[in-house]
């Protein structure tokens, strides 16, 4: 068994993670795309990454894609240390 190292600092860090599972224009959902980001989110505020809960936004479904520039630099306004971003989801517009 190995020793936890020090306490990370992720007071100035930011994690945003999205995920995009249902589409109007394929046949079903990608069920894989948001078991990822479940997933994703899990290992980051876990034992393994240590993240607290609240540096780490997960936005499931976002419906509006000319929002998310925006809502991004705002995320990630004042983040000096790791801005962590994560898409899963389908690649076409």
């Amino acid at each position: 068994m190995t020793e936890a190292g020090p306490p990370r600092d992720y007071s100035r860090s930011r994690a945003v993670l999205i995920g995009v599972s249902k589409y109007n224009h394929l046949p079903s959902a990608k069920p894989a795309a948001a078991n990822s980001l479940e997933r994703m989110a899990r290992l980051l505020t876990g034992p393994l990454c240590g993240w607290p809960k609240q540096r780490v936004e997960v936005w499931r479904e976002p419906r509006r894609r000319d929002r998310l520039p925006d809502q991004l630099m705002r995320a990630f306004d004042g983040v000096v240390d790791v801005a962590l971003f994560y898409f899963v989801g389908h690649g076409q517009l």
